[in-house]
């Protein structure tokens, strides 16, 4: 919408016009939120050419101009620049509009931020000192914009070490917040935040533990005023005061109480959502309405080149009566919030060989009187209060070091891209030592980690520094007991498998010949392992007289998926495997998607299956579904809910299982590693009963690559139907990783 309305302009204003420069910025913006900073400074820079062009470089539009493309640059980690032009639009505001101008007390604010963040922690607050005087000349003491410019400033002292100024500061905002918005507001909930952090860091738990109890009622109630949607509100959960008031818990001896406030971040913007599912039943007309809607919304998606620019204007109309269809019945069923699970609901859901783990960390401050910062290790079994362990660090006295600190992000880079160089061995046993040697005591019997996000420790398989227990993850301990309770939903006696392989992303590769691909994303080579994959799995379920519905190359798209959709027929299959390159959107987590056979090679390349696709308009009843391509478990990062993308969007669909990816995969290894996982999964092999140690695999996978002999090798690529000579694979080494087996990961419930 935003480059139709800049066409339309253009067209009708000329290059020069100010209200272009207008469409620019905004068309500039959306592509900042999209993580396109680099297409935004483009805009933004002709925005302010037409700007100081149009109005002249004095002109209060000159400053906006100056502004927004501070803020793109400081997205771009150029903050020096960002800096400079944030004075520019500061100057510019003085001399035109005055020193006591909101307008200027707007330039001092974002010059600070800017400064803070490049350590000019003195300057920030000189910024805010004047932002607040001037607030306070405008608007007076009890206004909410002098109570933010309290927070500003208090801010800035906090991050010099005057935690005793910035209470009091902290403490003014919030007297004004209450009384003009209410205990409710986001802005009391993130003011109620920064006291309570301010307590914590002066080591007072006492008056921190209450305080974090009040920010944690003001942000429980303003996240349901954020959106109806609970994935949208996900997005609130980077400002929840809820993982930090649990560790203040735990130290003050209250496990129990600390365990509710974790659980309750937790999976929130998934569960709200399957609580809005299940709690508004929609009657015949209106659920007939909304997959009319959704099913024009997505043939629309297919449309001709040529009628592009119409469509598009369609597609907008009908999601905008898609949106306002869901907004009524939002406000005929209410905003719906998930209740979260007590402790004991939960536990009678865990097997007795089974623990839920999570992990809380937040950096030290060396200004704190813990400048170790918060790290705790949390196990819940089936009985008993949860256990709370600190973490000890490897400095004198358990303290916790920079090196400690880098640890994870260290091994997260080193499982991505290895570094010879390094020593996996060394690392893992360094992460096995800080993250699972403390717990050991309280997981004495346990056989099964269930482990639920934590944010530090994000995209770190647990896997790969233990091979003593089954790993698999859920995106919290209610869901997963949730996803038990509903295990009973499954098809009675079947195992209907759907399977889509092997798309073609070009009319060439109908024709000719496929090469091995090295990696299933990056690039759209052809995957001909995907299809010996499938064909793989297919025998198995073959095998056991279960039906199989397959997509091969050119019938491998988009619109025979939604076929079945139309026909309420994708709720029929219990299995679901879509093996294909996998891009995951970390700016718009729902915008990740699988690529497939395009209706039209003369107009792209590959069609899209989006997360979002997924979410609006799937109907699964399927116990698990299987994305076999790069990084599938990834998206958008969204605090309590881990990685925004297909695995929410998967689980509202109803699937009860997901096999999703955490990097990039090869083809061949994963074709070899999936057939595997359905032997296992089906029982087809008594050997496969438990989890392969990382050593066995690994000496598995060579035989694979370099067998007893060169025929055995060749005769199994041959069965596999993968079109490569076994020679050919002696600079190809897609084993030597040696935690490829990592790379999937089991969320939901793994029990069948």
């Amino acid at each position: 919408m935003q480059r139709l309305a800049l066409v339309i302009r253009r067209r009708q204003l000329g290059d020069l016009d100010g209200e272009l420069a207008t469409s620019y910025g905004n068309l500039a913006f959306y592509l900042r939120k999209l993580g396109r900073a680099q297409e935004a400074e483009h805009l933004q820079r002709k925005a302010l050419e037409i700007r100081i062009k149009h109005y002249g470089p004095d002109h209060p539009d000159a400053a906006l101009g100056y502004e927004h493309l501070a803020a793109t640059l400081q997205a771009l980690d150029q903050g020096e620049e960002a800096a400079r032009l944030f004075e520019k639009s500061l100057d510019i505001r003085r001399k035109v509009l005055g020193e006591v101008h909101p307008r200027t007390a707007d330039s001092y604010t974002n010059l600070s931020h800017v400064l803070q963040l490049r350590g000019r922690l003195a300057d920030a607050e000189q910024m805010n000192r004047q932002a607040l005087d001037i607030r306070r000349q405008l608007f007076g003491e009890e206004h909410a914009d002098t109570a933010i410019a309290y927070n500003n400033l208090a801010v800035s002292l906090l991050d010099q070490g005057k935690h005793q100024e910035a209470i009091e500061l902290y403490e003014k905002a919030q007297t004004i917040l209450l009384k003009l918005q209410g205990e409710k507001h986001p802005n009391t909930a993130m003011v109620r935040y920064g006291l309570a952090y301010c307590q914590l860091l002066t080591g007072d738990y006492a008056r921190a533990e209450a305080q974090y109890l009040a920010a944690a009622r003001s942000y429980q109630a303003a996240r349901l005023t954020m959106s109806a949607s609970g994935l949208v509100r996900s997005g609130l959960a980077e400002k929840s005061p809820l993982p930090r008031l649990a560790a203040v818990l735990a130290r003050n001896g209250k496990p129990a109480l600390a365990w509710k406030y974790l659980e309750e971040n937790m999976g929130r913007g998934l569960l709200d959502d399957l609580a809005a599912r299940s709690n508004r039943p929609l009657t015949a007309e209106e659920q007939d309405r909304e997959e009319s809607l959704q099913g024009e919304l997505s043939a629309n998606k297919k449309a001709d080149q040529a009628k592009a620019e119409k469509l598009s204007r369609q597609r907008d109309q009908l999601l905008a009566d898609l949106l306002r269809f869901q907004s009524d019945m939002e406000k005929k069923h209410g905003v719906a919030a998930g209740q979260v699970f007590d402790l004991e609901k939960i536990q009678a859901r865990l097997p007795e060989n089974a623990a839920l783990i999570r992990w809380v960390d937040f950096a030290g401050v060396a200004t704190a009187k813990d400048f170790s910062g918060e790290h705790w290790g949390v196990v819940v079994r089936q009985r008993g209060t949860p256990i709370w362990v600190k973490l000890k660090g490897s400095g004198p006295e358990g303290s916790w070091t920079a090196k400690d600190d880098k640890l994870l992000a260290d091994a997260r880079r080193q499982l991505i891209r290895p570094d010879p160089s390094l020593d996996w061995d060394a690392l893992a046993s360094d992460l096995a030592k800080q993250r699972l040697a403390p717990l050991r005591e309280h997981l004495a019997g346990i056989k099964h980690l269930i482990v639920l996000p934590s944010l530090a420790s994000q995209g770190i398989p647990v896997e790969t520094f233990t091979s003593q227990y089954l790993v698999s993850y859920a995106p919290s301990g209610t869901i997963y007991a949730w996803l038990k309770e509903n295990r009973s939903d499954s098809l009675p006696g079947s195992h209907q498998l759907l399977a889509l392989a092997d798309p073609v992303f070009s009319a060439e590769d109908v024709k000719s010949p496929k090469e091995l691909a090295l990696l299933r994303g990056k690039t759209l080579q052809a995957l001909p392992g995907t299809r010996g994959e499938v064909e793989a799995i297919s025998a198995l379920f073959l095998a056991k007289k279960d039906e199989v519905k397959t997509f091969f190359g050119a019938d491998a798209t988009g619109k025979n998926l939604d076929r079945l959709g139309e026909k309420k027929q994708l709720a029929s299959f219990r299995y679901v495997h879509l093996a294909t390159h996998g891009f995951a959107d970390a700016h718009g987590g729902m915008n990740s998607y699988l690529a497939l056979t395009p209706e039209d090679f003369a107009t792209t390349s590959h069609d899209k299956l989006t997360a979002a696709h997924i979410l609006r308009t799937w109907k699964l009843n399927a116990d698990l579904v299987t994305l076999s391509a790069c990084q599938t478990a990834l998206g958008e990062l969204r605090g309590g809910d881990g990685y925004l993308g297909f695995a929410q969007a998967l689980f509202l669909a109803g699937a009860r299982t997901l096999v999703l990816s955490q990097w990039p995969v090869s083809d061949l290894s994963t074709t070899l590693f999936m057939e595997r996982f359905y032997q296992n999964l089906l029982g087809a092999r008594s050997d496969l009963k438990q989890p392969m140690p990382k050593a066995e695999a690994l000496a598995e996978a060579k035989r694979w690559l370099r067998g007893l002999s060169h025929d055995e090798a060749q005769r199994r690529l041959k069965a596999l139907r993968v079109p490569v000579n076994a020679d050919q694979l002696s600079g190809e080494r897609p084993f030597e990783h040696p935690h490829f087996w990592a790379a999937f990961v089991l969320i939901g419930d793994p029990g069948r």
